[in-house]
C-alpha cells in the first residue's frame, strides 16, 4: 500500500498513519485507537514536543471494542451511521476532555475535514461519501480530459487504461499492483496516479481521499497485444466454468481508449 511521505494518508486534515488502513477502509474505529490533528504528535512527547504541540488535538476511541473486518465498500456504508463513543482533548490539557456519543461516520468526517463540531450528534448528519465505484461510473465522461492530461506528460502515448484505485481496498490495491508489476515487464508503459480533485468528476469533493485514478499509458500502437495483456492480468476464470464463452469485459475493470 502506498501512502505519502512518513506513511500518512494524503487528503485528510488530521494525520492518519498507514496502520489505520483497515479502519479507514471499513469506517470502523475501535477502542484504544488514538489519532492526532498533526503528525507532530507521532513522536516522543518530551519538553520540546510540548512547546511545539500547542493547539493540537487528539481523539481517543472508547467504543466499540471490535476491530475492523477486512474493508469493503458495503462495510464502509453499513458502518457509517453506527454508534461510537470518543474523547477529544487538546494535547497537554487533558483536564478539558470532551466526550461524545457519536457515529463512525462523524469520526471519519472529523479526520477528513478537520471540523471537530461534526462529532456532536446535534449537528447535521454528514453525507455518506462516494467510493471507487462512483469514479468508475464517471470514466467515460472524463475521457477527453484524461487524453489531454496524458499528452501533456507522455507525448508519444497511443493508448491508455484507467481504473479506480483505493489504497484501503485490498481487491483494488492488489489489482493495481498486479498491473504495475506485469505491464512494466511486457510493455513500454508509464503509470500515472491522478487525484480525483483534478478531474471533472461529479461530486468529486464527496469521493473519499483514499481513492485516486491509476492510469497506464502505452507508447506502442499494438492494440490487440495490449488488450490481451490486460485480460491476462485482470481476468479471473470461474473455477466451475461450464461454458467456453469468453466473458471478459475490459470495461468492467476500467476504461481502455486511444489517447
Amino acid at each position: 500500500m502506498s501512502t505519502e511521505a512518513n506513511n500518512y494518508f494524503p487528503g485528510f486534515e488530521w494525520a492518519i498513519p498507514s496502520a489505520f488502513a483497515d479502519a479507514l477502509g471499513a469506517c470502523q474505529f475501535s477502542r484504544g485507537d488514538t489519532l492526532y490533528s498533526s503528525s507532530l504528535a507521532y513522536r516522543e512527547w518530551n519538553k520540546e514536543f510540548y512547546e511545539m504541540a500547542r493547539g493540537l488535538y487528539a481523539i481517543r476511541i472508547l467504543s466499540p471494542e471490535a476491530k475492523p473486518a477486512p474493508p469493503s465498500p458495503s462495510l464502509f456504508g453499513n458502518n457509517w451511521n453506527t454508534q461510537a463513543e470518543v474523547e477529544v482533548y487538546k494535547i497537554g490539557e487533558q483536564e478539558d476532555v470532551k466526550r461524545f456519543i457519536t457515529t463512525q461516520g462523524r469520526i471519519y468526517s472529523l479526520l477528513w475535514r478537520g471540523d471537530r463540531t461534526i462529532l456532536d450528534p446535534s449537528t447535521s448528519v454528514p453525507q455518506l461519501p462516494h467510493q471507487a465505484a462512483h469514479l468508475m461510473k464517471a470514466l467515460e465522461g472524463i475521457k477527453s480530459t484524461l487524453s489531454k492530461l496524458i499528452m501533456g506528460k507522455v507525448s508519444d502515448a497511443r493508448y491508455f487504461f484507467a481504473l479506480p484505485h483505493d489504497v484501503c481496498n485490498q481487491l483494488l490495491d492488489g489489482k493495481c499492483q498486479k498491473l504495475v508489476y506485469g505491464l512494466n515487464r511486457t510493455h513500454n508503459v508509464s503509470v500515472m496516479d491522478v487525484s480525483v480533485a483534478t478531474l471533472p468528476v461529479p461530486e468529486a469533493s464527496r469521493v473519499v481521499p483514499t481513492v485516486s485514478l491509476k492510469v497506464f499509458v502505452f507508447k506502442n500502437d499494438d492494440e490487440s497485444a495490449i488488450r490481451e495483456s490486460l485480460k491476462g492480468f485482470l481476468y479471473v476464470q470461474a473455477a466451475d466454468r461450464k461454458s467456453n464463452t469468453d466473458k471478459f469485459r475490459i470495461n468492467a475493470h476500467g476504461l481502455f481508449s486511444p489517447v
